[in-house]
């Protein structure tokens, strides 16, 4: 067995501040260049400031504009999905995930079953329409579902899209 390698505070710190692109505003970071080398960016619906995918690239990114996000996932360069939370990944990635769609959807085929109604809704409301946001499927009625939130039963479905429902997410 090889002994491990030790290494001081203050190098540990110099890597992972690089890696996570910390240590400058490169004025030659893009966008892109910056996500891919992060690997994944989550989104997070809180934005208390603003939501956490553009916090992150305002933080590494000079002349952030936030469009430029939601432009890697229009040219199909990017996908939502939920790797252990809700986060954009690089389309190259999306055959990794495979087994776990596959799973998710068997784990949950039940649970989606009891919105067949709204999930052909949604996906002709979506055709007709194109890209939409889960906020333009409102409703007055709450449902039950999945989870132990209380939701729209249009949402139910969306929240079970990145397993079941071949939708792919353009605007953030």
């Amino acid at each position: 067995m090889s002994s491990p390698i030790r290494i001081s505070t203050q190098t540990a710190r110099r890597f992972l501040i690089t890696a996570l692109g910390l240590d400058s505003m490169n004025e030659k970071n893009s966008t892109e260049q910056t996500w891919r080398q992060l690997g994944a960016i989550q989104l997070d619906p809180v934005a208390t400031v603003e939501r956490n995918h553009h916090l992150v690239l305002m933080g590494r990114v000079p002349d952030y504009q936030k469009g430029s996000f939601s432009q890697l996932l229009e040219a199909g360069l990017a996908f939502e999905y939920w790797a252990n939370e809700a986060c954009i990944l690089p389309i190259e990635d999306y055959p990794l995930f495979e087994y776990q769609r596959k799973h998710r959807q068997e784990s949950f085929k039940s649970e989606l079953s009891r919105y067949a109604a709204t999930v052909t809704h949604v996906k002709h409301v979506l055709h007709e329409q194109g890209p939409l946001s889960s906020r333009d499927f409102a409703s007055t009625s709450k449902v039950y579902g999945g989870w132990i939130w209380i939701r729209q039963p249009q949402r139910n479905p969306l929240m079970f899209s990145p397993f079941y429902i071949e939708l792919v997410t353009f605007k953030l």
